[in-house]
């Protein structure tokens, strides 16, 4: 169903891929995601459901981006 790149192999589900899979757009699934108030109940339960079927995963690095930016070679502190 998800292939990676090279086009073998099984690929993680995207967020474009829940959005198809619950009937709406990526934005909302954006918003279920981060601002699950902003959505409707339904609307919410459906992205959920799609979620879970599909496996979705949040990207690692995506969901991080509260706090000003490092400079130079400091790590980012995790949360």
């Amino acid at each position: 169903m998800f292939r990676g790149k090279d086009g073998t192999g099984p690929k993680g589900a995207s967020l474009a891929d829940v959005a198809r899979r619950a009937g709406v757009s990526a934005g909302t699934v954006s918003n279920v995601l981060n601002r699950p108030d902003r959505v409707a109940a339904s609307t919410r339960a459906g992205v959920e459901e799609a979620i879970a079927g599909l496996g979705f995963v949040r990207g690692g690095q995506a969901h991080r981006t509260t706090g000003p930016s490092p400079r130079g070679d400091a790590p980012r502190p995790s949360s």
